[in-house]
């Protein structure tokens, strides 16, 4: 069901998503950083059987989700193990949440729907500063850890879907 569901969303043309703010890790640390945190950074690789095994059994939670976007959605998708029978079978949650890009980034800013458009405008471009340099730390304190950044990732254009 893991390998239909990921093959499906990667058909369908999903991306992976960092938020603005975040550290964008290279898909080579994948395994290395879902390992840590629980969340997948390269949502076109799907996991073999031995991987998936892995990863369940290490993740925090028992859980890892994905980040993605296409067309100014939003999706936030997990997976969790949720019971293991005593016969060996185990069971899975899969949830999702959708959101609209212009949702989900005018609740980042404070009061967006008292502001005027030039107010807000403003607004975005103050918060697009803070994310860089909150970005900037992060990625360098990831790399003092040993992960590689994927400094090729440009971050979608949201600001037509938030005006």
């Amino acid at each position: 069901a893991y390998v239909n569901l990921m093959t499906k969303i990667n058909q369908a043309g999903w991306k992976n998503y960092f938020f603005r703010s975040a550290l964008r890790v290279s898909k080579e640390d994948n395994l290395k950083y879902l390992l840590a945190t629980g969340d997948v950074v390269n949502p076109s690789y799907i996991f073999s059987f031995e991987e998936w095994k892995k990863v369940i059994e290490n993740v925090p939670s028992k859980s890892f989700g994905y980040r993605l976007y296409a067309n100014g959605v939003f999706l936030d998708m997990s997976l969790d193990k949720t019971a293991t029978t005593k016969n060996g079978k185990e069971q899975y949650m899969l949830r999702y949440s959708f959101q609209t890009i212009r949702y989900f980034e005018r609740n980042m800013i404070s009061n967006s729907d008292q502001m005027t458009a030039d107010e807000l405008e403003e607004a975005f471009k103050q918060g697009e500063i803070r994310n860089k340099k909150s970005r900037a730390m992060d990625e360098r304190q990831a790399i003092q850890e040993g992960y590689r950044i994927d400094e090729e990732y440009i971050d979608p254009d949201v600001w037509p879907y938030v005006k």
